[in-house]
């Protein structure tokens, strides 16, 4: 099954586990799609040494026209 039919289908843990294998980046723009609470409750499930990396990855990039 794919990340959204995990989600879709309440299995978080699953869903939090099929992100391990990407990289901050690619776990920043699938958690971007999600609403705001389903982005917390997800964020919540990763392991906490991936929680700067893919927070900082999903703020936006203020340093760009500097």
């Amino acid at each position: 099954m794919d990340f959204e039919g995990l989600l879709a289908g309440g299995d978080w843990t699953v869903a939090a586990r099929a992100l391990l294998g990407l990289s901050d980046e690619e776990v920043a723009a699938r958690l971007a799609g999600l609403a705001p609470i389903q982005r917390a409750q997800l964020f919540s499930l990763l392991p906490p040494r991936r929680w700067k990396a893919v927070f900082s990855a999903l703020q936006p990039d203020h340093t760009v026209g500097r």
